[in-house]
Protein backbone atom coordinates (compact mmCIF):
# COMPACT_ATOMS: atom_id res chain seq x y z
CA UNK A 1 0.00 0.00 0.00
CA UNK A 2 1.03 3.48 -0.61
CA UNK A 3 0.02 6.54 1.46
CA UNK A 4 -3.07 7.12 3.38
CA UNK A 5 -5.45 4.19 3.12
CA UNK A 6 -7.71 5.65 6.00
CA UNK A 7 -8.73 8.54 7.76
CA UNK A 8 -11.04 9.41 10.50
CA UNK A 9 -13.11 12.16 9.80
CA UNK A 10 -12.82 15.29 11.27
CA UNK A 11 -15.96 14.94 13.14
CA UNK A 12 -14.53 11.29 14.64
CA UNK A 13 -11.53 13.35 15.64
CA UNK A 14 -13.21 15.96 17.48
CA UNK A 15 -15.61 13.71 19.63
CA UNK A 16 -12.81 11.39 20.17
CA UNK A 17 -11.03 14.57 21.96
CA UNK A 18 -14.21 15.39 23.65
CA UNK A 19 -14.08 12.21 25.13
CA UNK A 20 -10.50 12.24 26.34
CA UNK A 21 -10.89 15.87 27.41
CA UNK A 22 -7.97 16.16 25.06
CA UNK A 23 -7.24 19.67 22.62
CA UNK A 24 -7.34 18.91 18.55
CA UNK A 25 -4.85 20.25 16.57
CA UNK A 26 -4.46 19.56 12.72
CA UNK A 27 -1.95 20.82 10.29
CA UNK A 28 -3.74 21.83 7.42
CA UNK A 29 0.02 22.42 5.76
CA UNK A 30 -0.54 24.11 1.94
CA UNK A 31 -2.45 27.11 3.65
CA UNK A 32 -6.10 26.85 1.85
CA UNK A 33 -8.61 29.18 3.47
CA UNK A 34 -10.91 29.76 0.11
CA UNK A 35 -12.71 26.77 -1.62
CA UNK A 36 -10.45 26.16 -4.46
CA UNK A 37 -12.67 22.98 -6.15
CA UNK A 38 -13.15 25.34 -9.26
CA UNK A 39 -9.28 25.03 -9.89
CA UNK A 40 -9.35 21.37 -9.19
CA UNK A 41 -7.63 21.52 -6.10
CA UNK A 42 -11.14 20.19 -3.90
CA UNK A 43 -9.40 17.86 -2.08
CA UNK A 44 -7.48 20.74 0.67
CA UNK A 45 -8.58 21.19 3.45
CA UNK A 46 -9.82 24.57 4.17
CA UNK A 47 -9.39 26.43 7.55
CA UNK A 48 -12.44 28.22 8.49
CA UNK A 49 -14.36 23.98 7.85
CA UNK A 50 -12.00 22.52 10.05
CA UNK A 51 -12.56 25.40 12.79
CA UNK A 52 -15.91 25.50 12.07
CA UNK A 53 -15.98 21.10 12.32
CA UNK A 54 -14.64 21.66 15.87
CA UNK A 55 -11.45 21.67 15.79
CA UNK A 56 -9.43 23.57 18.91
CA UNK A 57 -6.05 24.58 16.98
CA UNK A 58 -4.69 24.78 13.62
CA UNK A 59 -1.53 25.36 11.76
CA UNK A 60 -0.94 26.20 8.09
CA UNK A 61 1.47 27.91 5.72
CA UNK A 62 1.46 31.62 5.00
CA UNK A 63 3.03 30.97 1.40
CA UNK A 64 1.83 28.02 -0.58
CA UNK A 65 -2.25 27.98 -1.10
CA UNK A 66 -2.67 31.47 0.81
CA UNK A 67 0.01 32.92 -1.23
CA UNK A 68 1.41 35.52 1.36
CA UNK A 69 4.89 35.46 2.84
CA UNK A 70 6.72 32.30 3.87
CA UNK A 71 5.19 32.14 8.04
CA UNK A 72 3.69 29.59 9.60
CA UNK A 73 0.29 30.40 10.51
CA UNK A 74 -1.84 29.20 13.63
CA UNK A 75 -5.56 29.84 14.56
CA UNK A 76 -8.20 28.46 16.87
CA UNK A 77 -9.85 28.90 19.96
CA UNK A 78 -8.51 31.66 21.63
CA UNK A 79 -8.03 29.58 25.02
CA UNK A 80 -5.26 27.45 23.14
CA UNK A 81 -4.10 30.41 20.78
CA UNK A 82 -3.90 32.63 23.92
CA UNK A 83 -1.55 30.15 25.37
CA UNK A 84 0.78 29.57 23.04
CA UNK A 85 1.82 33.08 22.78
CA UNK A 86 2.37 33.03 26.58
CA UNK A 87 5.04 30.32 25.91
CA UNK A 88 9.00 31.74 26.19
CA UNK A 89 9.34 30.27 22.68
CA UNK A 90 6.81 32.76 21.07
CA UNK A 91 9.21 35.28 21.39
CA UNK A 92 12.32 33.30 19.44
CA UNK A 93 9.77 31.98 16.46
CA UNK A 94 7.87 34.97 16.22
CA UNK A 95 8.00 36.69 12.89
CA UNK A 96 9.30 39.88 11.69
CA UNK A 97 7.14 43.41 11.02
CA UNK A 98 8.07 42.90 7.24
CA UNK A 99 6.27 39.49 7.39
CA UNK A 100 3.74 40.83 9.06
CA UNK A 101 2.73 43.69 6.84
CA UNK A 102 2.89 41.31 3.32
CA UNK A 103 0.51 38.72 5.67
CA UNK A 104 -1.51 41.66 6.33
CA UNK A 105 -1.86 42.96 2.76
CA UNK A 106 -2.43 39.11 1.83
CA UNK A 107 -5.30 38.53 4.51
CA UNK A 108 -6.74 42.34 3.54
CA UNK A 109 -7.27 41.18 -0.33
CA UNK A 110 -9.07 37.88 0.53
CA UNK A 111 -11.39 39.98 3.12
CA UNK A 112 -12.06 42.36 0.64
CA UNK A 113 -12.85 40.23 -2.06
CA UNK A 114 -9.38 41.59 -3.99
CA UNK A 115 -8.33 37.73 -4.46
CA UNK A 116 -6.84 38.86 -7.85
CA UNK A 117 -4.20 41.41 -6.05
CA UNK A 118 -2.91 38.03 -4.97
CA UNK A 119 -0.67 35.93 -7.29
CA UNK A 120 -1.04 33.05 -6.59
CA UNK A 121 -4.38 32.96 -6.79
CA UNK A 122 -3.65 34.83 -10.13
CA UNK A 123 -2.02 31.78 -11.09
CA UNK A 124 -4.33 29.58 -10.22
CA UNK A 125 -6.99 31.03 -12.17
CA UNK A 126 -4.89 31.88 -15.15
CA UNK A 127 -6.40 29.98 -18.39
CA UNK A 128 -4.48 29.45 -22.04
CA UNK A 129 -6.15 32.46 -22.79
CA UNK A 130 -4.83 35.18 -20.36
Amino acid sequence: MIGFTERPSLDEFVELSKRRNIPTFEDLGSGCIADLTSVGLGDEPVAAESIRSGIDIISFSGDKLLGGPQAGIIGGKKLYVEKIRKNPLFRALRVDKLTISVLEFTLRAYLSGKMEEIPVWRMLHATVTN
